[in-house]
């Protein structure tokens, strides 16, 4: 991802952040992979992130919550994942 204004790393979990929602929107539309990724808060600091909602979330499999706490059981402390 290019730089965009307002982002910076997360200090809980490494990955690309931005400070207010507005900046990880603006982010979000300078995607290149075709598809633009949704804003989420990081469950660890007050930043936003970037991400795609997984295929089983997306098809109505499994609900958003389900998938988090999915996740959260996987993870190791300092463990950095895909984003829920």
């Amino acid at each position: 991802m290019s730089a965009v204004p307002g982002h910076t790393r997360c200090e809980g979990c490494g990955k690309v952040s931005f400070v207010s929602r507005k900046d990880a929107r603006r982010g979000a539309r300078r995607a290149v992979d075709g598809e633009r990724p949704r804003a989420y808060r990081c469950p660890t600091s007050p930043y936003w992130h970037l991400g795609h909602l997984p295929e089983d979330v997306r098809r109505g499999v499994i609900d958003r919550e389900e998938y988090v706490e999915k996740l959260d059981g996987r993870r190791t402390p300092g463990a950095t994942g895909g984003a829920p």
